[in-house]
């Protein structure tokens, strides 16, 4: 009895303690917290407490996507200016990691933590101004963009603070000429506007069509129509479609769009007004639009699948088909993920949906065939090898039979891909580093190239008999800035040749550019090698890239060959190496090439202006370079 009558004046000296606590102090409480902790613990410390949140805080997020261009809370500033703030931990960091610690130093709003990072980044500003502007952090985001190079990045910081709701941060950068200008053109708005499609930022969207900077009503409405239907933006939809009514005539092109990212009662909403005819609805596949369907973030896949049957069944009523019916009777899944994204111009990656086999395997059920080729290597696009090997295991895929279907397979697969092809032995050593070495380089370094899995390849391979193969995958790895461990792997264990132009060019560190000197020297003292060093215009090209770490590192190890002097862009005559003559003659050289070229001179003059100590450019010189400016400004 005692315990009971003290429980019960603890919990009204609880209730005592709450009740001068008013409901609208208690609501501006729970909003400082996390919603989680008002959901598990504030609602239900009390009913005084619970009573102005009821209706309120009803959901727990078990999982949380978390923005990575955003620094962590509570920043430790003084810890990070300790840390950043000597020149040793830089050495260790790839350019893109040392442009990620400069972003999310300025995004963090401590003024110290900027100046280190801004003293030690050896970097132009780069992807540097996207935590910033993803932050909001308007005056840090304005010292990056002063940087060089930094007035060719407010496209990027634009679509930042567009997807994460950083309207302020948009408005501004609209408000300055100087700024705006990069943001004027078509692509950029319709960029901007994606960026804000995707992180659901209503209010962003709904400014942007005030500002009249979604501009439907012209030709281009279609390509709107495009992109607002494959990411669900009905604002933009509902201006963009009546548009493209009034601009095209056919518009069956952008159905994969629809079908993809529309909610169903949209897509039945516009359907009759997209395929015209039940003729044009005939001639069109079913099975491309069903693998659409089935790829879908929607939850309600099987019900479009259903729609879409229905629909092509009233098509065909009384029509006769046959076996080879490239339509309704022949029922193929085909790879959904290219006409995804060429239909709406999102060229990003796109993740398949958690149950995405599931669903495969639900179609096939109904009568649905697979077309494991162009399913496997869009699978592997994705970079979802569970997929491939589903495809493989369950689905009875065998592309050794067919030489032609294996070596598309080959030609389109990532490297992950191809090593589990590899240790299933369907290819061979041989046809694993002919397509390797044989692919377009470019698009298979930036897109296809995994560090996991380039270790996995060289621990799991037996020999380093073909060094062709393995010097260019080191030369791949290193343009994509590798770790030095894995990059010491492939020369060591694998005999890779060390390729010191690409690691500059791919960014690495100074430690791993270190390493590759010591290495490339002792080969020489062999006779192994003949030279390390680079020439002027590889030196001229990491300084244009804004890799001023590098460049600065070429110089003062001397490895720049003197031997590489070369005749001025302009004309006749001979000038040092980096000389002024020699970087006017490069910077105008690039009047000709696209804005691109001509904005990276100026990010490399402007290195050149730092380490040129007591050379300067001649008045007339000067006179040259502005030129160049004005013409990049256009």
């Amino acid at each position: 009895m005692a315990s009971s009558a003290h429980d019960r004046r603890t919990s009204q000296q609880t209730a005592n303690s709450v009740d001068p606590l008013t409901p609208d102090i208690i609501c501006k409480v729970a909003e400082q917290l996390p919603p989680n902790d008002v959901a598990c613990g504030l609602k239900l410390a009390s009913q005084v407490l619970a009573a102005p949140l009821r209706g309120l805080y009803r959901t727990v997020h078990l999982q949380h996507p978390t923005n990575p261009d955003l620094p962590c809370e509570p920043w430790p500033g003084p810890h990070f200016v300790s840390h950043w703030g000597r020149p040793e931990p830089w050495r260790a960091l790839t350019l893109r990691q040392r442009r990620r610690v400069l972003g999310l130093a300025a995004a963090s709003g401590d003024a110290a933590s900027l100046d280190i990072a801004l003293a030690h980044c050896g970097a132009s500003a780069g992807e540097a101004v996207v935590p910033p502007a993803a932050a909001g952090s308007i005056p840090a985001l304005e010292r990056l963009l002063q940087l060089p190079g930094g007035r060719d990045c407010v496209f990027e910081a634009a679509c930042a603070a567009a997807g994460a709701g950083q309207l302020h941060v948009l408005q501004w950068l609209h408000r300055r000429p100087d700024y705006r200008a990069a943001l004027d053109n078509v692509v950029s708005r319709r960029c901007v506007m994606e960026a804000a499609a995707r992180g659901r930022q209503d209010a962003v969207i709904e400014w942007l069509l005030q500002q009249d900077l979604v501009t439907c009503q012209n030709k281009d409405a279609r390509t709107w129509v495009m992109v607002a239907a494959a990411l669900g933006c009905k604002p933009v939809l509902s201006r963009a479609f009546p548009a493209m009514l009034r601009w095209h005539h056919r518009h069956t092109s952008v159905l994969p769009s629809f079908v993809y990212g529309c909610t169903l009662s949209e897509l039945q909403q516009h359907f009759d007004a997209i395929v015209d005819t039940p003729e044009e609805l005939y001639q069109l596949p079913l099975g491309l639009y069903v693998s659409v369907a089935a790829a879908s973030p929607a939850s309600d896949w099987l019900q479009r699948v259903e729609y879409l049957e229905q629909r092509w069944a009233a098509a065909t009523a009384g029509r006769r088909g046959t076996a080879d019916d490239d339509n309704y009777h022949q029922k193929r899944l085909r790879s959904p993920w290219l006409h995804i994204t060429v239909s709406s111009e999102t060229y990003t990656t796109l993740k398949t949906p958690p149950d995405y086999i599931q669903r495969l395997e639900a179609l096939v059920a109904r009568g649905y065939t697979l077309d494991c080729t162009a399913l496997a290597a869009a699978a592997d696009g994705t970079t979802d090898l569970g997929i491939l090997q589903w495809l493989l295991d369950e689905q009875d895929f065998r592309p050794a039979d067919n030489p032609y279907v294996l070596r598309g397979l080959c030609d389109e697969a990532s490297l992950a891909g191809l090593h589990m092809l590899w240790a299933r032995g369907i290819i061979t050593d041989h046809q694993l580093f002919d397509a390797i070495s044989s692919r377009d380089g470019i698009s298979w370094r930036e897109r296809r190239l995994e560090p996991e899995a380039v270790g996995a390849l060289v621990d799991g391979m037996e020999g380093g008999n073909n060094a062709a193969g393995w010097g260019f995958l080191f030369g791949a790895a290193a343009e994509r800035g590798m770790p030095l461990a894995l990059l010491r792997a492939l020369h060591e264990r694998r005999g890779a040749a060390i390729d010191l132009g690409a690691m500059v060019r791919g960014g690495c560190s100074v430690e791993a550019l270190e390493w590759a000197r010591h290495a490339l020297q002792g080969a020489a003292a062999t006779e192994q090698v003949s030279d390390c060093s680079l020439s002027t215009k590889e030196l001229w090209a990491a300084a244009c890239a804004g890799n001023f770490d590098a460049a600065d590192w070429l110089c003062d190890r001397g490895l720049v060959s003197s031997a590489a002097q070369q005749q001025p862009a302009g004309g006749g005559g001979t000038a040092a190496p980096l000389g002024a003559e020699w970087v006017v003659a490069q910077v105008e050289a690039t009047v000709e090439m696209t804005v691109y070229k001509r904005r990276a001179a100026m990010v490399g003059l402007a290195w050149w202006r730092q380490r040129a100590g007591q050379e300067k450019l001649s008045p007339e010189q000067e006179k040259r370079i502005s030129r160049v400016v004005l013409e990049a400004k256009r």
